[in-house]
């Protein structure tokens, strides 16, 4: 059977981009609890996680780039385990990036989660991490993620399924 993937969008590189240290810095306490995430998880946002515009139609993805910090050797099950460890952390957002706003906003929690390893991937190397919800109803949201590495090679597709709560209601 022939292969075939979804492209890696055309975005910049994860050097150019701001990471953790530089958005709680830019927020302050609200953004406080992060740091603790950013020494585990090391984050490349494309655009600024607090203060997102509201999303619409065709536009409605949120690019992220992730990579567990430090190393993680040479077994791919540990690299399978971090990645899905990742791919939870962000994933709901796409559930209220329609709303705007940003993640102390909302809250969530995961219903149920798969993750699809389509090739083998290093989670401690940077990786694109494109997430959209094309549902969301009764406080639910249907969330979906397409992971690449760094040189566009298609390694997973994630699906969630959560409970999300506006904090402003």
């Amino acid at each position: 059977m022939a292969a075939h993937s979804t492209p890696m969008p055309d975005v910049p590189g994860p050097e150019s981009l701001p990471g953790t240290a530089e958005i709680v810095a830019r927020h302050g306490e609200r953004a406080a609890w992060m740091d603790a995430m950013g020494r585990v998880v090391e984050q490349r946002f494309l655009q600024d996680p607090f203060s997102a515009p509201p999303k619409s139609p065709p536009d409605t993805q949120t690019r992220t780039w992730l990579r567990v910090a430090g190393e993680l050797g040479e077994d791919p099950a540990v690299h399978a385990a971090a990645l899905t460890f990742v791919s939870d952390l962000t994933l709901l957002s796409a559930g209220f990036a329609r709303l705007g706003g940003g993640w102390p906003d909302f809250l969530g929690a995961s219903l149920d989660h798969a993750v699809w390893f389509h090739q083998p991937v290093r989670a401690d190397e940077w990786f694109l991490y494109e997430t959209d919800s094309p549902a969301a109803s009764s406080g639910r949201a249907l969330c979906f993620g397409t992971i690449w590495s760094a040189d566009g090679t298609h390694v997973a597709t994630v699906a969630q399924e959560g409970l999300i709560r506006s904090l402003k209601d």
